[in-house]
């Protein structure tokens, strides 16, 4: 997973594993249950199950853009997987 920050002459890159996304993922799923009601509980049955998921569409597609974001302040965010 790559992380691209530009803010004006300022650039920022930073690369995580494929588990990050995972857990972010994970996390995001629980919180919008909780909103509902439903509670998710995290496994390493489940994490295991999601990182397969990402590295099989990681597979199929090639590297795709989870974000891509500008903002009228000029920064602008890129998330690719």
């Amino acid at each position: 997973m790559t992380l691209k920050i530009k803010v004006k002459k300022l650039r920022l890159i930073f690369w995580l594993p494929t588990c990050f996304a995972g857990g972010i993922a994970i996390n995001c799923a629980r919180r919008e249950l909780a909103k509902s009601g439903f509670t998710l509980k995290k496994s390493r049955k489940l994490e295991r199950a999601v990182l397969r998921a990402i590295k099989k569409t990681k597979k199929q597609l090639g590297t795709f853009e989870l974000v891509n974001v500008s903002t009228a302040d000029g920064v602008k965010v890129i998330i690719k997987i």
